[in-house]
């Protein structure tokens, strides 16, 4: 009798570390990150959630990548106890100040480096830079079809997924061929999130080691750090938001107008 082969889908998840507390060395204009102060970027949690929705329908291989400094691979573990396979954190001193293109270009040579990807996930924003832009940028540097702003799942075989897209005026459905990439909302309906590690996933989870990456193990990486950005930050600050509450019905246009101009009164000096 002849045995039969099970292909294992293919599934990348792209998780930032970020800082609890977001402040900026205002020499470099770069994000403090310190070991003690970091936290797995929240939308990426959602699209890890989301994968291992997948898992849970077809046969999948899940490997979650970070990039920052080393000690970003000690929240790495967290996602083996939930399910993930494989864990790689890319880390080298010459990756530091890489903007989003050229945090692209390193993120898609790892998951080359990897074996590639059927189907990757990220979310649809980091809380410390709230471009938008890494995701869709991997996806154009590994020739990827992508789909931004992805709120439910609906079908996924393993040659396509079918997802609902939460936009700002509507929420569309779509079907999408793999390989591709799909950046998340903050949140999947339908899915459970966040999960919670049982013991079972904890004992997994130290069998699993963080592969570690660095510049030696992308030859074929082009564009990084400094030299490899398209930008440059020449300054930075944090944005002070005030709230305005009104209750019951009225001339609402009128009041924030109004509270618009005592806040600009207060701070002329």
């Amino acid at each position: 009798m002849t045995g039969s082969t099970v292909t294992l889908m293919r599934l990348v998840v792209l998780a930032r570390q970020v800082p609890v507390n977001i402040r900026f060395d205002r020499i470099t204009n770069t994000v403090v990150r310190e070991e003690q102060d970091q936290q797995t970027n929240p939308p990426d949690l959602a699209a890890l959630s989301l994968a291992l929705a997948i898992k849970d329908r077809v046969s999948a291989d899940l490997a979650v990548l970070t990039m920052g400094k080393p000690f970003a691979a000690k929240l790495l573990p967290a996602a083996a106890a939930l399910g993930a396979d494989r864990l790689y954190c890319v880390s080298d001193p010459a990756f530091a100040q890489s903007d989003t293109l050229a945090t692209a270009n390193i993120l898609a040579a790892a998951i080359r480096r990897i074996g590639g990807a059927d189907m990757i996930l990220c979310g649809r924003r980091s809380i410390d830079g709230e471009t938008g832009q890494v995701g869709p940028q991997v996806a154009v540097r590994l020739g990827l079809p992508c789909l931004t702003d992805i709120s439910a799942l609906e079908d996924v075989t393993e040659t396509d997924i079918r997802v609902r897209r939460r936009l700002e005026d509507r929420v569309e459905t779509w079907r999408v061929a793999l390989p591709s990439l799909l950046t998340c909302c903050d949140r999947i309906d339908g899915i459970v999130h966040p999960r919670i590690a049982g013991i079972s996933g904890l004992r997994r989870a130290r069998d699993i080691p963080v592969s570690l990456l660095s510049r030696k193990d992308l030859p074929d990486l082009a564009g990084f750090g400094p030299g490899g950005s398209g930008t440059r930050v020449t300054g930075s600050g944090v944005v002070e938001r005030s709230t305005v509450v009104m209750t019951g019905a009225g001339r609402g246009a009128d009041t924030i107008a109004a509270a618009i101009r005592r806040e600009r009164e207060a701070k002329t000096p």
